[in-house]
């Protein structure tokens, strides 16, 4: 068993027994299913996305589990991401919390080994009126991709509610590459907005922009959608599409990519609504990615 399943083990026992330990507890679940469909120079790939985030809350204690798979196949080719993350918190006061998150994504690209990215580290947040801020700081294990590669990661969100309808959100992670005593770092940065109509209907979009020191390297995403909401036998669901292109440009090479989704969240528990819905490049933006590999997974809608 790895350190990542361990850690993440011990802190979701700990959550658990603290929540034992309170009667006010309550729970929010948002069920995603997509499909999607990759649009490049001699691509045409057909995918599917299964998403699931929830929030427990216990007292002064709250859990985050988010889950997601995705898949896309083309000419017999199948690629896929199982993506996870845990973030045990502890509130000190309404607007004040801190705790330790644990993610990794599992790309299996249909050549070779599976290669995990385990981010773990410690975070801080910040809330108020119609604001939420957070600040983390931690490390990627990428033992598959290079033995002696050391990733340290820092990394901030935040969102701003600027009235009923209209949220702005923008998240940012810096990782640090060092071996052999050489360094590089990478960066990725994006900012997203959410409007709601009031009568169902609501848009959202973003733009996300990978980079990395030195390297005349670059991959841009921009993304714009639509939901809609509805009531099915008193559950609420989130109908949505979304379009995206990425363009890739490294080197005088220039190439762009067209991503377009379909999905539906289903939302359960206390998660009455969600600013961005699931399987959206532009969800990421929103609750940021650990370091700036899952940034750039995230950016094509991976």
């Amino acid at each position: 068993m790895s350190s990542f399943s361990i850690a993440a083990g011990a802190a979701a026992v700990t959550v658990c027994l603290a929540g034992a330990a309170t009667a006010q507890s309550s729970y929010g679940t948002a069920l995603t299913l997509g499909v999607n469909n990759y649009n490049a120079d001699g691509l045409d790939a057909t995918g599917t996305t299964l998403q699931s985030e929830t929030d427990l809350s216990f007292g002064n204690v709250t859990l985050d589990i988010d889950l997601g798979w995705d898949r896309a196949s083309d000419d017999g080719i199948d690629v896929s991401n199982l993506s996870t993350e845990i973030l045990p918190k502890y509130w000190f006061s309404q607007s004040a919390g801190a705790g330790v998150y644990f993610s990794r994504d599992s790309l299996d690209l249909d050549v070779g080994d599976v290669v995990n990215l385990d981010s773990y580290g410690i975070e801080g947040t910040y809330r108020s009126a119609g604001f939420e801020g957070s600040a983390f700081v931690g490390r990627t294990d990428a033992d598959e991709l290079a033995g002696d590669l050391d990733i340290r990661d820092i990394g901030l969100r935040a969102r701003f509610d600027a009235s009923p309808q209209l949220s702005l959100f923008g998240s940012g992670v810096r990782s640090n590459f060092e071996a052999g005593g050489d360094d590089v770092n990478a960066y990725s940065l994006g900012l997203g907005a959410h409007y709601d109509f009031g009568n169902g209907f609501a848009m959202f979009g973003g733009y996300q922009s990978t980079s990395i020191d030195d390297v005349d390297a670059e991959v841009g995403t921009a993304s714009v959608g639509v939901n809609y909401a509805l009531n099915a036998g008193g559950t609420p669901v989130i109908l949505s599409g979304e379009y995206a292109r990425a363009r890739f440009d490294a080197a005088g090479f220039d190439e762009s990519a067209d991503r377009l989704s379909l999905s539906a969240t289903v939302l359960f528990g206390d998660a009455r609504e969600k600013r961005v819905p699931g399987n959206a490049v532009t969800s990421p933006l929103l609750k940021s990615d650990r370091n700036a590999v899952s940034g750039l997974i995230s950016g094509i809608g991976f």
